[in-house]
């Protein structure tokens, strides 16, 4: 904004420039319009001269009318280009102004747009705040509060340990998401690792998951998928099912298996229709979270990871 203004200004310093060029122009035409004045003074005492010549060799009516007539001529011809570029440089120097005037209203305009919406966007914030102080207020009274003895006949102490501690799991509950919520927008950002041995899909994917608010990593194999897998932890792996060194089926299973990584949603890209019977429940476990069909379109996959960070966040 501040390099708009400097243009702004430059604009109205070039436009004071063009001003003073005119005015300069108008000083040069006024100095030839004295040079053509001190011609005709040459001229007239010229005439004065042949004046004093016998009158059959001169005719000085004649040579006089000649004389006013290409004076007149050169005269008319200076004011009629002083007129004209004094008003071509005016009216484009005061377009200039107005033009410049025009931008510095819409900045101001825009500027004052923004702050409005910066402090609703902080009021929104502290808002948030006090609810979050509020609910860590919550919890700090129901931790610290003691326990109180209860008649005989309505709750044994057991299920009253048991409902205080659901009470304080759905406070603790109601605080995380509280604490999601107000994170910068870059921290919620959902991570995705694409694993494929084409980097020119590696790429692609990249690029379109990026533009759809994901965080990106990828991996060329299967191998350096499951050690970014398990490094990183991502939300969602999205993997081909055919790869070189381990494919898409193998990755899943390790990924699945591992207890550090076993909550991780995987997608398996496929371009083969699965015809299996139904496997055993202990095997299912370690299958895909979901299987598309190549060539897979973007908003086939952004439904499929909605649905699997969906189910993510509730699990």
């Amino acid at each position: 904004m501040t390099i708009k203004i400097q243009e702004l200004q430059q604009q109205l310093q070039d436009a004071r420039d063009g001003r003073l060029g005119l005015l300069q122009r108008d000083d040069q035409m006024t100095h030839e319009l004295e040079g053509e004045r001190q011609a005709r003074q040459r001229l007239e005492q010229e005439i004065g001269a042949l004046q004093k010549l016998p009158s059959a060799s001169i005719n000085e009516k004649t040579l006089r009318d000649k004389i006013e007539a290409e004076w007149s001529d050169k005269l008319q011809t200076i004011v009629n280009h002083i007129a004209t570029d004094h008003e071509s440089d005016i009216g484009k120097a005061i377009e200039e102004r107005e033009a410049a005037r025009a931008e510095a209203r819409n900045l101001t305009i825009k500027i004052n747009a923004l702050q409005q919406k910066l402090d609703g966007e902080r009021q929104s914030r502290d808002t948030v705040n006090e609810k979050l102080r509020a609910a860590q207020d919550e919890i700090t009274a129901l931790r610290n509060a003691p326990t109180l003895p209860m008649p005989a006949l309505e709750v044994e102490p057991k299920d009253e340990q048991q409902a205080r501690a659901e009470v304080l799991k759905f406070a603790e509950e109601a605080h995380e998401a509280l604490r999601r919520i107000t994170l910068p927008s870059e921290e919620r950002k959902p991570r995705i690792l694409f694993v494929h041995h084409d980097p020119a899909l590696r790429s692609m994917w990249r690029e379109n998951l990026g533009k759809s608010g994901f965080e990106v990593q990828t991996a060329a194999d299967g191998l350096e998928g499951l050690r970014l897998a398990i490094a990183e932890k991502p939300d969602v792996v999205i993997a081909d099912a055919s790869m070189p060194k381990m494919d898409g089926h193998e990755l899943c299973q390790l990924i699945k298996s591992n207890q550090e990584t076993a909550g991780v949603k995987v997608i398996l890209m496929t371009g083969i229709y699965t015809t299996e019977a139904p496997k055993e429940t202990s095997a299912r476990e370690f299958e895909a979270d979901e299987m598309l069909r190549k060539p897979v379109k973007l908003d086939a996959m952004k439904s499929a990871l909605s649905t699997l960070l969906a189910a993510r966040a509730a699990s």
